[in-house]
């Protein structure tokens, strides 16, 4: 855990976490469903 801006976070290596992220989707064997979608756009804040 690192301190951020006074708020504990856990330390993550971001470059790997991407990478993860990128392939698990390029081979997920199925299109995401509009949720999917959706909630992946709300969890960065953007809230389409």
């Amino acid at each position: 855990m690192v301190k951020v801006r006074g708020v504990w976070t856990p330390k993550l290596n971001y470059k790997q976490l991407a990478e993860t992220v990128l392939s698990a989707l390029a081979f997920n064997p199925s299109r995401l469903t509009g949720a999917e979608v959706k909630g992946s756009s709300n969890c960065h804040g953007l809230g389409y």
